[in-house]
C-alpha cells in the first residue's frame, strides 16, 4: 500500500494528456502576459497621475504668485485706476 502511494503521483504525471499540458502551458503564458500588460497600464497611470500633479503643483504656485502679486500692488492699481477715472 506504502509503495502504491509513493508511485501514485509519478503515475498521474505520466497519465497527464500532452493536450491538457499544451493548455496547461498555454494558460501560463497567457496569465503572464495579461500580467505584463496588467503592470504596464498601471505603468502608465501612475505616470498621467504623477503628470497631473506636477502640473496642479505648478498651478497652485502660479496663482500664490499672482495672489501675492495683487496683494502686495493692490495700492498701486487703485492709484492707476484713480487716474484713469478721471
Amino acid at each position: 500500500m506504502n509503495y502504491i502511494l509513493k508511485s501514485l503521483p509519478k503515475e498521474l504525471k505520466v497519465s497527464v494528456p500532452k493536450e491538457t499540458q499544451f493548455w496547461s502551458n498555454n494558460v501560463e503564458i497567457a496569465v503572464g502576459e495579461e500580467s505584463v500588460q496588467q503592470q504596464k497600464k498601471e505603468d502608465e497611470l501612475r505616470a498621467e497621475i504623477n503628470q497631473i500633479s506636477e502640473d496642479t503643483t505648478i498651478a497652485v504656485r502660479t496663482q500664490r504668485k499672482v495672489n501675492y502679486w495683487l496683494i502686495n500692488n493692490n495700492a498701486s492699481l487703485k492709484a492707476v485706476s484713480l487716474v484713469f477715472e478721471q
